[in-house]
């Protein structure tokens, strides 16, 4: 599932001309075992976070996190990352999964059993939203 995931995504590298300025989010969602999801968090927030951290720090990544089913349907963990663009993306998922499996190798492979489904999307980001400046306008206290 992840060559075919990892295939498409070039596939869709080749698509998109290389000097969009569009960055690019990406989301893997699995269906993973409820009673494993404590866990499997527990794993993310050190393995994963810390790992994908370091390649954010490099400026491989522009962000990277996870999130947990609250209410929906049953795809109930998500990894969602956000990069340049989808080269770039891909160089460092390559590089995230090296890192973990040789840091974590046990822990990796153990959470993959506890995941019975996986997806991947990577979309072309519009517009966002952003805080309100805290400054008061010019010409004001």
């Amino acid at each position: 599932m992840r060559r075919r995931a990892l295939t498409t995504a070039l596939i869709l590298s080749l698509l998109v001309p290389a000097s969009s300025a569009a960055q690019v989010l990406v989301t893997a969602s699995y269906k993973c075992r409820n009673d494993k999801v404590p866990a499997l968090r527990a794993f993310n927030d050190t393995a994963f976070v810390a790992t994908a951290q370091e390649l954010v720090n490099e400026g491989r990544l522009l962000s990277a996190g996870t999130a947990y089913h609250l209410w929906g349907d049953e795809w109930n963990v998500v990894y969602w990352y956000t990069a340049d663009d989808i080269p770039g993306y891909l160089a460092a998922l390559s590089e995230l999964l090296s890192r973990v499996g040789q840091r974590y190798s046990e822990g990796a492979v153990e959470r993959a059993s506890w995941c019975t489904e996986h997806r991947d999307n990577i979309y072309d980001s519009g517009r966002v939203t952003t805080q309100p400046s805290t400054r008061a306008p010019a010409g004001e206290p």
